[in-house]
């Protein structure tokens, strides 16, 4: 069988109140598949115009619903739509924390191999193979999986972009004076704004060059924009970027969270200072604080936005720590 027999179906949703990890996750994947030349079709509940022009722009097809209470058969009717024949093998791959075991039973019974992606535990779901990238995840968190479902759980499987992972990637040791400031795509705990208040106070951070990357979709988009235009800061806006990783390449500091952009950040060799501002973040956030590959401030503690910025003051950027090696024989992250 080639890569014209096999289609490649993705679940997934992007919105300001889950952000925008499942959607990139699944984009990392189905470029890697299409230079393989695999047909590959998303199948997501009202994803936002931005994320629908990115997939345009990729050449990935869409099905679209309305309404979340008929994913189940949304997503049953896309795959009957786009299966050229009774000759070719589908795959679905799911990301999405509101997937129902019962979704997860009837899609089964659907295609030739399901795919679940996890950063929490699910427990009662049926697939053909599990991909967990959580830091401290191990075989003892799936005994309860199906025996025949096959688990690549760790780090080592992270899902990164090919920008992040070139041939041949050196780290410039004088970076720029930048700041780079991410809290996901879509920012939606609206971190970015008291944080750039908050560097405005010190004089220290005007030397600095500030980058924002931010999604056209993130509901603090408005207010950041305004606040550029009255600020003394020197920041510029990325809004719907490709050139991520060419931004992080070019800083000397990061703040941001403990999402994908972690691993991204950590590619890069990036001094960051970081939180952990949803539960699925929390392994990534304690590896790094084990490892000390980031200065990490608990979000539960006082004073959450003084610290990030006395950590950001403390950085020395003259030195980039190097965080990550690329092992280049197996396209994996060594800590």
């Amino acid at each position: 069988m080639n890569s014209s027999d096999v289609v490649v179906f993705f679940r997934c949703d992007a919105s300001n109140k889950i952000g925008a990890g499942h959607f990139y996750r699944c984009l990392t994947l189905a470029k890697a598949l299409k230079r393989s030349n695999v047909v590959c079709h998303f199948i997501s509940h009202r994803l936002p115009s931005e994320y629908i022009a990115q997939l345009k722009h990729f050449g990935f097809t869409l099905s679209t619903f309305d309404c979340i209470e008929k994913d189940l058969k949304a997503t049953l009717h896309a795959i009957d739509n786009n299966v050229p024949s009774h000759n070719t093998r589908t795959i679905i791959i799911a990301d999405g924390y509101h997937l129902s075991p019962d979704w997860y039973e009837a899609v089964y019974s659907n295609v030739d191999t399901l795919v679940s992606i996890e950063d929490t535990v699910r427990k009662q779901a049926i697939y053909d193979l599990v991909l967990n990238q959580s830091a401290s995840v191990g075989k003892n968190n799936y005994d309860h999986k199906p025996e025949h479902a096959y688990a690549m759980l760790g780090t080592q499987y992270v899902l990164l972009s090919s920008d992040f992972t070139p041939k041949e990637f050196s780290i410039d040791l004088q970076p720029e004076k930048r700041i780079v400031l991410s809290f996901g795509a879509m920012d939606m705990n609206c971190w970015l704004l008291p944080i750039l208040e908050k560097l405005q106070e010190r004089d220290y951070f005007h030397q600095f060059e500030i980058d924002i990357i931010i999604s056209s979709q993130s509901v603090s988009l408005s207010s950041i924009k305004n606040f550029t235009t009255h600020s003394s800061l020197k920041i510029t806006l990325h809004v719907d970027t490709q050139e991520v990783a060419k931004i992080y390449r070019s800083a000397s500091v990061a703040i941001g969270s403990c999402g994908i952009s972690t691993w991204e950040r950590a590619s890069c060799g990036i001094a960051s200072v970081v939180i952990a501002e949803a539960d699925n973040q929390n392994d990534n956030f304690s590896l790094l604080a084990i490892k000390e590959a980031a200065a990490c401030v608990d979000v539960s503690g006082h004073s959450v936005l003084q610290q990030i910025i006395n950590e950001t003051n403390l950085i020395d950027t003259s030195e980039k720590k190097i965080i990550v090696n690329i092992d280049e024989t197996k396209k994996t992250l060594v800590l």
